[in-house]
């Protein structure tokens, strides 16, 4: 929390830094200042891409420290070659460690944090967030005064990789402690209802999965009773059946459940393992919370039930 800390006031420091640089240093006029801040948010866009790929991954404290030297050397480096080109790029890598270190601390601490104290931690994460901002905003301009644009950018940007240095094998340390479910995260991509999610939201859901296994002939869940969980079956089959009568099968990667929560209805249908079934089961609540309160899942998922409603999986709209 300290490192992010200090990483969100550089990122206070660098609003005001990067208004100066385009006046005076980089003799870019007014419009150079868009220039340079499109060159941070193209950079984040770019660093989406590797974020992505980073949830799942075990040595996220190792990423978050690297994302942290990505976002400051690049500020040094402009204090020391002031060259526009040279800047536009430096502020693209800015940018990639921007999304970087947002998406491992956040996912970091989801992962090291009890549940119960979860929704605290992160409103200390937001309160530091925009403290650290407006110090950053206030620091800057006293920087710049004292000792210079150039010197202001080379002392700003060495925060990060001195603090980064100095707790390097601290925070490294926590890739022992901490087991990424990788193979949960894994099996939720495949599915249209959370490939829209955030990658923070599928790490959080993939930890909240909660693995269930079923002998042969165990009805997972019956006609007529009330929708509590969705499932995924991760090995094995079922057989679907409706009034007595038997509708379908599904597999591993197929998933069950969603229609009875999402529309508030009894389970008009019972699932039944046909041999040793291994499946994970997400409660109600998480699982309504993370589909609908996304757009583009909740979308997804209106998608999965018309698409089951109107017959092109027969029998399976009603599960």
């Amino acid at each position: 929390m300290t490192l992010y800390g200090i990483q969100t006031f550089v990122a206070g420091s660098l609003n005001v830094l990067i208004v100066v640089a385009a006046l005076e240093l980089l003799d870019l006029g007014q419009s150079g200042v868009g220039f340079l801040n499109s060159a941070v948010g193209i950079g984040g866009l770019l660093g989406a891409v590797a974020a992505f790929a980073l949830v799942g991954r075990q040595r996220l404290a190792s990423d978050f420290a690297f994302g942290l030297l990505l976002w400051g050397i690049p500020i040094a480096l402009i204090g020391i070659f002031p060259q526009p080109p040279f800047a536009l790029i430096l502020l693209a890598i800015v940018g990639v460690g921007n999304t970087v270190v947002d998406v491992a601390a956040l996912t970091l601490l989801q992962r090291t944090v009890p549940d119960e104290v979860l929704t605290r931690v992160f409103g200390v994460i937001q309160s530091v967030f925009i403290g650290t901002v407006g110090l950053g905003a206030i620091f800057a301009p006293l920087m710049i005064n004292a000792v210079g644009i150039r010197w202001a950018l080379i002392i700003t940007g060495a925060l990060l990789p001195v603090s980064a240095g100095l707790t390097w094998r601290r925070i490294t340390a926590l890739d022992a402690d901490v087991i990424a479910p990788t193979k949960e995260i894994a099996l939720l991509r495949t599915m249209p209802l959370f490939k829209p999610l955030p990658a923070t939201t599928i790490d959080e859901l993939a930890l909240k999965l909660i693995p269930v296994r079923a002998e042969p002939g165990t009805q997972i869940i019956r006609e007529g009773d009330h929708g509590d969980r969705f499932y995924v079956i991760e090995s094995g089959e079922v057989d679907v059946s409706a009034n007595g009568e038997h509708i379908g099968s599904m597999s591993a990667g197929d998933h069950f459940g969603e229609i009875a929560l999402l529309r508030d209805v009894p389970r008009t249908a019972t699932v039944t393992a046909k041999g040793d079934v291994s499946l994970y089961a997400l409660e109600r609540d998480e699982f309504l919370s993370a589909v609908t309160g996304h757009a583009a899942s909740a979308e997804a998922a209106d998608a999965v039930v018309a698409s089951r409603l109107s017959g092109l999986r027969p029998g399976m709209a009603s599960v």
